[in-house]
C-alpha cells in the first residue's frame, strides 16, 4: 500500500506476527513499517513510468522483514515561511522547514532527502537536504539547511501543492507525499505574548472547520481555543455567521474573501498588523450587502502585550439603511486541556467577557472585550442536557439562538458555576444595536486577551481601553516645516 501497511490479508497478518516475534519491543505501527520498508521494490521494474510512486512501496518480502533492519522516515510537521518567519505568500521566496521522525532503526550520516513537485505555481531552488543520523523514534528537523522555493506571484489564493519526498540511505529507499497550502487567505499574528490567526473569511484562530489552517489562540505555548468567529444580524431570520450551524457538525460560511491579506511589521499604528477584507456574499440570498475591512493589531510593550485588537470597518453597500444591527464574536474556549471544565463570566467595568479553568494548575484566562460600542453578552453551557440550560450548542447553534446571544444586553452573565468544577462553556460578546445608513461605514473594535490571572486580565482590558479610546484617538501632532 502507498502510505502504510494493512493487516487485512492473512499473509500480511502472518508476516506481521513473525516480525512481532522477532522484535517484541516494537509497537504495532512499527511492525507495519517494517513490512512496508522491507517490501520488494523490484516488482515495479517493468511497470510504466506513469505508475512510479503511485502503487505502494513494493511486494511483501517476509525474509527481508525478519532479517533487515532499515529506517522508516516519515514527515512529522511542515512549515512554509518567508524570510521574516511569517506564512509565505504569492510572489515571495520561502523556506520549507520539516520535522522528520524515524520510526525504526537508525539512519547513517548519509541519509539524503529530496523534494519535488509538478505544480507550476512553485519553483524549487534547493531540493535536497542531508539530515544526518536519526535514531529510532527521534525527531530531527532541517532548520539548518531548509528546502528553498519561490511562490509565483500568479498563484491563486489557498492553492494546495502536492510535494513528493524521496529518502535514500544505502539499502533504504523510500518516499511519501504531503500537501502544503500556498498563498493562504489567513496569517498568524505572533508579535507579543499571545498568538492567533486571522483569516479573510472572518474566522479567528482557524480559517477552516478542521483546525488545520491556523494556530488557535496560544498563551505560554498552550492553545486555548476551539472555535471563534462572527455573528451579524438584525433578527432571527436576518442574521449571518461563519461558525457552527443549525445541525451538530455543520458550519456556516456566509463570509468570503474579497481582497488580499497582508502582514506588516511594524504596522501603521502598532508593532505588527494584519489587514484584510471580506464580504457577506457567501450568504447568497440572505446577504445584507456588506463589505468588511479589518485590521488586527498587536503591541510589544509590557502594558499591551497580553492582547490583540481586531477592528472591523463595516460598510453598507446594500443601497438601503440597515437598522438595529448587531456584530458579535462567538468563542468556544477550552482553557482546561483535559475535560473542558471551565467557567465563563463578565467584567462590567471593562465590557469584557472571559473564560477560565476550574483547575488551579491551569491558571489562564481568555477574554473578549468591546472597545467602542454598547455591549451585549451571553455565557453558554455547551451541553444541552444540563438541567435548566437555556442555550446549549452540542446539538447545533440555531439562528434563533445566535440572534438571542448577540442582541439581549447582558442576558446571561455566567456559565459553568452551577456544575461542580465547571463544564464546557462558550460565550458571545457583541456590539449593538447600530444603524448603518446606505453607503456609510461603522467601526466596531474588540480586544482579545490572554493572561495568567484575573487581575492581569482586568489590567490588560484597562490598558486596551486606554490605548484604543485615548492614545489612538488623540490628534496627531503636526510639526512646522523646516529647511536644512
Amino acid at each position: 500500500r502507498t502510505q502504510g501497511t494493512s493487516f487485512s490479508s492473512p499473509i500480511v497478518a502472518g508476516a506481521g506476527a513473525l516480525v512481532m516475534t522477532r522484535y517484541p519491543e516494537l509497537s504495532g505501527f512499527q511492525v507495519g513499517e517494517v513490512l512496508r520498508v522491507t517490501a520488494d521494490q523490484s516488482v515495479y521494474d517493468n511497470f510504466s513510468r506513469n505508475l512510479t510512486n503511485q502503487m505502494g512501496l513494493g511486494r511483501l518480502d517476509v525474509e527481508q522483514a525478519v532479517t533487515k533492519q532499515l529506517p522508516s522516515i516519515r514527515i512529522d510537521k511542515v512549515e512554509l515561511l518567508n524570510a521574516d518567519g511569517d506564512i509565505a505568500q504569492a510572489g515571495e521566496d520561502a523556506f520549507m522547514f520539516v520535522d522528520f521522525k524515524n520510526w525504526l532503526w537508525a539512519t547513517s550520516s548519509n541519509l539524503e532527502v529530496t523534494i519535488s513537485t509538478d505544480n507550476r505555481n512553485v519553483d524549487i531552488s534547493s531540493a535536497t537536504s542531508r539530515i544526518g543520523i536519526i535514531e529510532m523514534e527521534q525527531v530531527v528537523n532541517n532548520r539548518r539547511a531548509p528546502f528553498e522555493l519561490s511562490i509565483r506571484s500568479s498563484t491563486p489564493a489557498n492553492t494546495t501543492v502536492d510535494i513528493l519526498v524521496e529518502y535514500r540511505d544505502g539499502e533504504y529507499i523510500d518516499y511519501e507525499f504531503f500537501s502544503v497550502l500556498v498563498n493562504p487567505t489567513f496569517l498568524n499574528l505572533q508579535e507579543n505574548s499571545v498568538s492567533t490567526t486571522f483569516s479573510n473569511n472572518g474566522r479567528i484562530g482557524y480559517q477552516d472547520n478542521d483546525q488545520e489552517e491556523g494556530i488557535g489562540y496560544i498563551i505560554e505555548g498552550t492553545n486555548m481555543l476551539f472555535e471563534m468567529g462572527l455573528i451579524m444580524g438584525t433578527g432571527i431570520n436576518t442574521q449571518i455567521s461563519n461558525i457552527r450551524g443549525e445541525q451538530a457538525g455543520s458550519f456556516e460560511a456566509d463570509f468570503a474573501s474579497n481582497g488580499s491579506i497582508n502582514l506588516s511589521r511594524p504596522g501603521s499604528i502598532s508593532s505588527a498588523e494584519i489587514v484584510g477584507s471580506f464580504d457577506d456574499s457567501g450568504a447568497g440570498g440572505d446577504a445584507f450587502g456588506l463589505d468588511v475591512d479589518y485590521r488586527a493589531m498587536a503591541w510589544k510593550n509590557d502594558a499591551d502585550q497580553d492582547y490583540v485588537i481586531i477592528e472591523y470597518e463595516v460598510t453598507n453597500t446594500s443601497g438601503a439603511d440597515i437598522n438595529d444591527f448587531y456584530t458579535g464574536l462567538f468563542a468556544d474556549w477550552d482553557i482546561n486541556q483535559d475535560n473542558s471544565r471551565d467557567f465563563a463570566d463578565y467584567h462590567m467595568p471593562t465590557n469584557t467577557g472571559y473564560v477560565f479553568s476550574g483547575d488551579p494548575s491551569e491558571l489562564r484566562y481568555a477574554g473578549i472585550q468591546i472597545l467602542n460600542q454598547g455591549a451585549n453578552y451571553f455565557a453558554i453551557e455547551n451541553d444541552d442536557d444540563l438541567e435548566g440550560n437555556p442555550l446549549g450548542i452540542y446539538d447545533g447553534f440555531t439562528d434563533e439562538e445566535k440572534f438571542t446571544s448577540i442582541s439581549g444586553g447582558i442576558a446571561k452573565q455566567q456559565a459553568g458555576f452551577g456544575v461542580d468544577g465547571g463544564t464546557d462553556v462558550s460565550h458571545v460578546i457583541s456590539a449593538g444595536p447600530i444603524n448603518i445608513a446606505a453607503g456609510e461605514t461603522e467601526v466596531i473594535a474588540f480586544a482579545i486577551h490572554g493572561t495568567g490571572s484575573f487581575e492581569d486580565l482586568v489590567a490588560s482590558a484597562e490598558a486596551a481601553d486606554i490605548l484604543y479610546n485615548q492614545t489612538l484617538q488623540a490628534p496627531v501632532p503636526t510639526a512646522e516645516g523646516a529647511t536644512v
